[in-house]
């Protein structure tokens, strides 16, 4: 306290004011989460008509359930409602307001007026501190907007006159200056207070009243605190009897040492005794009525300034608004059910007008999170013909974007390039960064298809600065998400596993949970990449479950699927077949059918690997005559796929290589060349069975110099190995043995582990064939330390088992017996040296 005091009697005293403040009687206002609550009624209320009664109650429920439970912060609220409704969204915060001021804010008035006040710093937009100065009768100047702050700086060096209040989020009596959503945190206060404020700090103690601090925790730099702590004078931080600091704040004390103080106490009794030596007794601040009765009353005015707000802004906006904030939530059809509602309820006429167009498109892209491709593909084009016909040329281009993704998701990269380019045209005509970067991010994505990953990484990346500076946190994580995924299709593992953290982190402090898993299923992308089965399958099933509790069945099955498949490829193909059986019934259930065709492929898959060759035949059929009746060709060529892969375990070659061959068509007809590479593979190795090297040897070239090409360094790895096996069949042992040796180089670059093992594995045995017995040894203990499988042991002791029977037939009976011997060891699983 003596720091306090001591400033305070210098005229140095600095009172930081937080939202708690003004909840206190009789002032009474909400709290940011009962003004969310009340925003949330009264657009469901004003959805009524469209909906029922009782299902607008069960929505409202639903977003009060989320925000009760500090999944959905008033900051994304309020983002989504302002990106929706533009300035109107500013106007229901005007109900945020009083100009009756309690006990504190008079003590606060009465110090300044002795001279021991310099400033108020507050980010609450209420004029109830100004009332209070009214009262006390001392001289306040007010500070809310940019152009203030710039005046106030200079003046603030040296300062000894009234007190000045910074009203850092603007003011209620000018909704132009009011800041609530995530974005315009984000992008930080004006410069002009920033400059006040680390004068401020180097001059006064600060003390925090009715704040928790909770800005801190999404950004460790608000107000300074942070940068100015080896100039700042301190501060004293009140919190309730009980209640601990944050961890933001307390790292922010720990960092101040001795200059920062946590104290405890409940207001207004603390600020009186505090202060006590400075002022007299506080004169008594008469509460007509019970302080309950008060607090009913304010929340009552809220309501009912929020209700007047939704009934201005009309039921159109109030259900695109709710939409959003329900998919945000986890409720994605209950949106879409809104929707419709919202589009049936307007005239036939007014269905083409501007409102019927905007609920048209975004009903669209709801339908488009769920998957309903061919009805939201409807709806974009035929909304993009209404507004050409109306001359809204910028709203046609940027429908004609949102349709380019559905036409990326088929497979026609070219129709989506054309519809990209020219919303990003657009965009850029009308100087709009926020379409801008949708329409970069939507580029990049093409250009990752088509593996181009530099040129994707480029366009990701100057999305990211603009929404940085746009202040756009939502879709910066949707940024680093997808950006994540490029970079573990070119194979630079630890460049994704980076930005996908940023994007999980993002979504997790957003409450944006839906969001947050499909990060994490990018992350297990990455590691089922790298052969880290064991880590993608654990990511996998934490991401079920995330779906599951929010009830997202469509997102549910396909992780499912992607648990399956990583469980096939662990090598346990019989616990992946009855979860993909299930899925299959799951996704009918909700005519998922193209989600169905994907399941159906890994399922042939699990099946062919549990050895039931013929049943995997007939599932993958199914699976190709599902896709082409749907023109799903990116799907159909990967059924093709698996189908030749399958044929050719069969050792039907012919139709194993007509297969691939009909592959290879399909991608370089969608100009995908990344796509063709596994197919080239897969005829190489068909080629290699037949003993046809050359063809082989061909084949695997392409495969590799299209990898390299594009960068897709995992697959290098498999093409030189690839390349060593047929140099190895040919007898060319020292060509094989460079060959693995560079594809094990890369790979430990890479942290490939099963690519690790197995070119070590090669090496080995290549070098047991040339007669370098006591090097091969060597060479296998090398690959036992890289064997991430329990398989890969066994695969080594097969490898021994041949080079002694090798030795034993060419008369060397010592070396014969010191192969049979590790690999005894390997079967047995005993230690190196045992």
């Amino acid at each position: 306290m003596d720091m306090l005091i001591e400033a305070a009697s210098q005229g140095r005293l600095l009172a930081f004011v937080g939202a708690g403040i003004s909840m206190i009687p009789p002032t009474c206002l909400p709290s940011w989460w009962d003004i969310n609550e009340a925003v949330i009624v009264a657009l469901t209320d004003r959805v009524a008509p469209l909906i029922g009664g009782e299902r607008s109650v069960q929505l409202a429920a639903t977003i009060s359930a989320r925000q009760q439970s500090d999944r959905f912060p008033p900051e994304y609220q309020a983002e989504l409602l302002a990106v929706r409704l533009g300035a109107s969204y500013f106007r229901v915060l005007q109900c945020l307001d009083s100009e009756r001021p309690n006990a504190v804010h008079l003590r606060l008035a009465r110090l300044a007026a002795a001279g021991h006040l310099a400033a108020i710093v507050t980010t609450n937009f209420d004029r109830a501190l100004e009332a209070a100065f009214r009262l006390v009768g001392a001289p306040l100047r007010v500070c809310a907007r940019a152009g203030e702050f710039d005046a106030l700086a200079p003046e603030l060096e040296g300062k000894s006159g009234s007190c000045v209040l910074l009203k850092l989020h603007g003011s209620a009596d000018d909704p132009a200056t009011l800041i609530d959503t995530l974005a315009q945190r984000k992008r930080g206060l004006p410069v002009g207070a920033l400059s006040c404020l680390r004068t401020l700090l180097r001059s006064s103690h600060w003390l925090f009243l009715g704040w928790s601090g909770a800005d801190l925790d999404a950004d460790a730099g608000y107000l300074g605190l942070a940068a100015a702590c080896d100039s700042a004078r301190g501060f004293t931080w009140l919190y309730r009897g009980g209640e601990d600091p944050r961890p933001s704040v307390a790292r922010i004390c720990a960092a101040y040492g001795g200059r920062a103080a946590i104290v405890h106490g409940e207001l207004p009794q603390w600020l009186d005794c505090a202060t006590g030596s400075l002022l007299a007794a506080p004169p008594s601040t008469d509460v007509d009525g019970d302080s309950g009765e008060l607090g009913r009353q304010a929340r009552e005015q809220v309501a009912s300034h929020a209700r007047g707000w939704a009934e201005q802004i009309g039921s159109t906006a109030s259900a695109l608004g709710l939409a959003d904030i329900l998919v945000a939530v986890g409720e994605p059809h209950s949106a879409i059910e809104l929707l419709r509602a919202a589009l049936q309820a307007l005239p036939k006429a007014d269905r083409e007008d501007r409102d019927g167009v905007t609920l048209t498109c975004a009903l669209a892209g709801k339908l488009q999170g769920l998957g309903e491709d061919a009805e939201a593909l409807a709806l974009y084009q035929g909304a993009a013909g209404l507004l050409d016909a109306r001359g809204d040329n910028e709203r046609a281009a940027e429908a004609r974007g949102n349709a380019g993704l559905i036409y990326q998701a088929r497979g026609e990269l070219t129709a989506a390039r054309s519809a990209f380019e020219g919303a990003r045209r657009s965009a850029e005509a009308s100087a709009d960064d926020a379409k801008r970067s949708v329409a970069l991010h939507n580029l990049a994505l093409v250009h990752g298809l088509l593996g181009e990953y530099d040129e994707g990484e480029r366009l990701f990346r100057e999305e990211i600065e603009i929404l940085k500076a746009l202040g756009d946190e939502p879709n910066e994580a949707v940024a680093y998400n997808d950006l994540g995924y490029l970079l573990a299709e070119a194979s630079r593992f630890d460049a994704a596993v980076e930005v996908l953290t940023k994007a999980v982190r993002i979504r997790e402090r957003l409450g944006n949970d839906r969001g947050r898993a499909m990060s994490l299923g990018n992350l297990a992308k990455v590691h089922f990449g790298r052969g880290d089965l064991e880590a993608a399958s654990a990511i996998h099933r934490e991401v079920i479950e995330i779906f599951r509790r929010l009830g997202d069945e469509p997102s549910r099955i396909t992780a499912v699927g992607n648990l399956a498949v990583a469980a096939v490829r662990q090598g346990q193909p019989q616990a992946a077949i009855p979860m993909l059986r299930k899925a299959i019934i799951d996704a009918e259930a909700i005519k998922r059918t193209p989600e169905g065709v994907r399941l159906r492929m890994n399922l042939g898959e699990a099946l062919r690997e549990a050895g039931q060759l013929e049943a995997a035949c007939e599932v993958l059929e199914e699976s190709e005559r599902i896709a082409k009746r749907l023109d799903a060709s990116p799907a159909r060529a990967e059924t093709l796929l698996e189908l030749g892969i399958t044929r050719w375990r069969l050792d039907e070659l012919d139709e194993a290589e007509r297969l691939f061959r009909e592959v290879v068509a399909i991608w370089d007809a969608l100009k995908q060349e990344a796509r063709v590479a596994p197919a080239l593979t897969n005829l190489g190795l068909v080629a290699q069975q037949r003993g046809h090297l050359d063809d082989a040897l061909d084949f695997f070239r392409r495969g590799l110099d299209i990898n390299a090409r594009l960068g897709k360094q995992a697959g290098v790895v498999r093409g030189k190995l690839n390349l060593g096996n047929v140099a190895l069949q040919q007898g060319r042992l020292e060509a094989a043995i460079d060959l693995y040796t560079a594809a094990r180089e890369l790979a430990d670059d890479l942290k490939l582990p099963l690519e690790r093992f197995g070119a070590r594995a090669a090496i080995a045995s290549t070098l047991g064939r040339q007669g370098k017995a006591g090097t091969a040894l060597a060479a296998f203990r090398d690959a036992e330390a890289a064997a991430t499988r329990p398989t890969d042991k066994i695969n080594l002791a097969v490898r021994l088992d041949g080079l002694a029977e090798l030795y034993a037939a060419n008369d060397h009976p010592q070396i014969a017996s010191a192969f049979s011997a590790e690999a005894g060891r390997l079967r047995a699983g005993e230690a190196p040296g045992a």
